[in-house]
């Protein structure tokens, strides 16, 4: 399906970066994923309840192995290091959904950074509440602009009740400052409303 992620070394910060390429229009595989809208139980998640998307899901699944491996290696390299987590659309989607995981991995203590770009909407109510209450990173944040349809996908409503995770600071305008937005779910009113509670 040509999902992928990196990970490196950043001395400057101190820190071990974690990042998934986000979707590749020429790769019919991302697309795919993409459009997988069903839901899956999310086994990282305490709650009977939590679901994820399908797609997305298999795409972290995908690269799960590789992670714990890498991830490893680098904190075995530079046990004193950072751990940030980020990228965007697909990647962070991807992202979202491993940092659950990498928490375990390193002992159930808080990542040092998550930040998402762009985000899709990436699991059932159960999950976003789940994600949000566990507080499983120090600094986080979920990056958008009002214009992107992406970020209002899939929807919160009939018939797929998606939900988004973490603090949204949203961008009317790259020139000018970030607002930060309160709401769910950006995909819960129409269009006009996000616009004008994101402006």
């Amino acid at each position: 399906m040509d999902i992928q992620g990196i990970i490196g070394y950043a001395p400057n910060y101190n820190a071990i970066i974690l990042t998934f390429r986000g979707t590749m229009v020429q790769y019919f595989g991302n697309i795919i994923r993409d459009l997988q809208f069903d839901k899956v139980p999310f086994s990282f998640c305490q709650s009977s309840n939590c679901q994820v998307h399908k797609g997305f899901f298999d795409s972290f699944n995908d690269l799960r192995d590789q992670t714990k491996y890498q991830l490893n290696i680098y904190k075995n390299k530079y046990p004193n290091a950072k751990i940030f987590i980020t990228d965007h659309s697909l990647g962070a989607a991807i992202a979202t959904i491993a940092v659950s995981y990498v928490y375990q991995l390193i002992g159930n203590t808080q990542i040092d950074a998550v930040y998402t770009l762009e985000s899709p909407s990436i699991g059932n109510k159960a999950f976003s509440d789940r994600f949000i209450q566990q507080n499983y990173a120090i600094l986080y944040g979920r990056i958008t602009h009002n214009q992107d349809p992406v970020v209002q996908n899939p929807t919160s409503w009939w018939p797929l009740y998606y939900y988004h995770t973490y603090q949204e600071i949203c961008y009317s305008d790259f020139s000018k400052p970030y607002n930060l937005c309160y709401i769910q779910s950006r995909g819960q009113k129409m269009w006009s409303l996000i616009k004008l509670l994101c402006t």
